[in-house]
């Protein structure tokens, strides 16, 4: 390859002064040169290798290593193969630029400058300069002390340098920190164990303090002098994961921290088509509720639409119950039906009344007998969620997060109007005025601009992102009928056997369980059916389902009357004559036959004769027998035979006799 050549004008913006002046030192100072004709006439070249050292390191800094360094945004890539470079040089070339990326950028910039300033002096070197010559000229002409350039290219105690790596990796080996390989000093094996089994408990020892017990088993036991802690430290990270480090010291709850949460994008959802409930406890304010109890426990339940937050209905009790779950579905039903809810898997959440029958849960003892939920009458969809143990916190469902901090429940308790009461029962707030401010506070949370949610794209509010896809989106809605359905609890009740009536457990009390019947339950006598009650109203009708979700009928309530009121007894009386006259005629319109066309029309029933047996086997045991018209025991006689030859005669005879009368019939019968 040709060496590059300057002109006089290229030297003299290297050195930073005229080009008259540097024309004259080359002429005075007898610089060589080559004439080249062009262009303009001709001109001089110079050779780096004929200038002065300090001329030299001018020209290199301004037309070589600048350009080189502001070329490159990257690393350098070694072109030599790792293997080769392990060969020739000794050392891991594809070790060494792994290395090199997990370095800072700036780190790895000082390594490429640096390995510029290196290749300038071994130029000048190549050019016949002496070591101290070059290196004194390249240090002159960047400010860099000539022992810190000696340094970098021979190395120092403990940094192998620049002249035991190949050229093409001296970026990666100036870079400030590597030190190549690290010898190890050896730890006893036992020393080692001990130390791990130590270190890698729940009580998280430091290090320190496991290495200087160590140092003393090892001195108790003769295991012999133990290397520095730092070597200790060293080998506990590269032969320990962190994951293995952090679940022995820490905890699986610790060591799940380090796998990545999954992200869900509810945009798959439109307005109004999947919610998402929980109960909130109000437990930092006491309430005086109507009936004077004053409790620091009143809760609510929240229903949330799932795709914007938007908090789309609630209701209030004393505790969190079923009654509380069923009627806040009641009043979301009023603005949309669902066709998803996500719910706890809780005692109330998951509980018969509201989600029987649905898959996943795991609350209670799923009987077949169970009922169908009242959440899976209306056709929604019930879900229960699987709160993850490690990020759970607050909670794992979406309106969990909108009860933390700076939610509900803090702007509940920090409202204006319950600064300085509420704290205590002498200071309880009433119940209504306690309402009032859930509500307001309800629409301020709903109502809070630039949400940073994927939907509110932090510009919107929850209202205003639900109201976006509400007013564009398909919604269902219940009819009154349907709704009302919510308005009842059911109970799974057994028929009498004798009449149908159904009893309920719900309100019973020291006189008895409330009573239900109507004429149609008679057809269900000791089945099992399901009866849906108004539970502030028991003495109202109560709807009759089957099993399977399937209308029977609609059972009046059976109140009880005193035991004096004849008035009511003659009412009774009545009923029951009405009752019965009515199913009398209701009976004999349905029989269209007499007894006596029935009993004409019935098939009178065909003699038949017994066979005839294919052999006939005498019974040679029998005891008793008529003789003469006489019962006579042959028992009895033998008694009074009582010798063996009388016996004998006695059988013979019988047998005689039987065999003649078989033979007889056999004539009989062949004639």
């Amino acid at each position: 390859m040709t060496e590059r050549t300057y002109t006089i004008r290229e030297i003299a913006e290297a050195m930073g002064v005229a080009r008259k002046n540097t024309y004259l030192r080359a002429t005075r100072e007898g610089w060589p040169y080559t004439e080249s004709t062009g262009r303009g006439g001709t001109r001089r070249l110079y050779r780096l290798a004929d200038l002065p050292g300090v001329v030299q390191a001018a020209v290199l800094r301004t037309h070589e290593l600048l350009a080189s360094h502001t070329s490159s945004e990257q690393p350098v890539v070694p072109t030599a193969a790792p293997d080769v470079a392990a060969a020739v040089f000794g050392y891991d070339a594809e070790a060494l630029w792994e290395w090199a990326r997990t370095r800072t950028q700036s780190m790895r910039d000082q390594g490429e400058h640096r390995a510029a300033l290196l290749q300038q002096v071994t130029r000048l070197v190549d050019s016949g300069r002496a070591m101290t010559e070059s290196l004194q000229a390249v240090g002159t002409a960047h400010g860099v002390s000539p022992a810190t350039l000696r340094g970098w290219y021979y190395g120092t105690r403990g940094k192998p340098g620049a002249q035991h790596f190949a050229l093409q990796d001296w970026a990666a080996a100036l870079i400030p920190g590597w030190t190549g390989r690290t010898a190890v000093a050896e730890i006893p094996a036992p020393a080692w164990d001990w130390f791990c089994a130590y270190y890698l408990t729940r009580r998280q020892p430091s290090l320190s303090e496991s290495y200087r017990r160590t140092n003393e088993t090892a001195h108790e036991h003769g295991w012999g002098a133990l290397p520095s802690q730092k070597t200790f430290e060293r080998r506990i990270k590269s032969e320990c994961s962190v994951a293995t480090r952090i679940y022995r010291r820490e905890g699986p709850e610790a060591l799940a921290k380090l796998y990545p949460p999954q992200r869900r994008d509810k945009t798959v959802f439109t307005a109004g088509q999947a919610i998402v409930g929980d109960g909130l406890k109000f437990d930092k304010l006491y309430v005086r509720w109507p009936d004077g109890e004053v409790i620091n426990t009143s809760t609510g339940w929240f229903w949330a639409d799932l795709r914007s937050n938007y908090i789309a209905a609630y209701r209030l009790a004393k505790t969190e119950n079923t009654d509380l779950f069923r009627l806040a579905t009641y009043d979301l039903t009023a603005v949309f039906k669902p066709d998803y809810a996500w719910v706890d898997n809780t005692v109330v959440a998951a509980n018969k009344a509201m989600t029987g029958h649905a898959q996943g849960r795991h609350r209670f003892h799923d009987r077949k007998d169970d009922p169908i939920g009242l959440l899976l009458q209306l056709n929604i969809d019930v879900r229960f969620t699987n709160p993850d143990k490690v990020l759970g916190s607050p909670g794992a469902k979406p309106i969990e997060r909108s009860f933390g901090a700076g939610g509900i429940h803090d702007k509940v308790a920090t409202h204006p109007k319950f600064l300085d009461r509420g704290y205590n029962k002498a200071t309880a707030i009433p119940y209504e005025e306690f309402a009032a401010v859930v509500a307001e506070e309800v629409a301020r949370f709903n109502r809070q601009p630039k949400r940073r949610t994927a939907v509110c794209r932090g510009v919107l509010s929850f209202e205003e992102a639900f109201r976006e896809s509400f007013e564009q989106s398909t919604v269902k809605r219940l009819s009154e009928a349907q709704r009302s359905l919510l308005l009842l609890m059911p109970e799974v009740v057994r028929a009498d056997r004798a009449r149908g009536e159904i009893k309920l457990k719900a309100g019973r009390g020291p006189h008895g369980q409330h009573r239900y019947w109507t004429e149609a339950l008679a057809e269900y006598k000791a089945q099992q059916l399901v009866a849906y009650y108004d539970p502030a109203q028991l003495t109202k009708p109560v709807s009759v389902y089957s099993l399977d979700g399937r209308f029977i009928c609609t059972a009046d309530h059976l109140g009880d009357v005193a035991f004096n009121d004849t008035q009511a007894g003659r009412e009774w009386n009545k009923n029951k004559s009405r009752y019965v006259k009515a199913n009398k005629l209701a009976a004999k319109a349905e029989q269209r036959m007499t007894e006596l066309e029935v009993a004409a029309l019935y098939p009178a029933a065909e003699g038949t004769e017994p066979p005839e047996p294919g052999v006939v086997h005498p019974n040679f045991g029998q005891r008793r027998r008529v003789v003469d018209g006489d019962m006579v025991d042959d028992a009895a006689r033998q008694e009074e035979q009582p010798t063996r030859g009388a016996e004998v005669a006695h059988y013979e005879d019988y047998f005689q006799r039987a065999v003649g009368g078989a033979l007889k019939k056999l004539r009989e019968d062949s004639l």
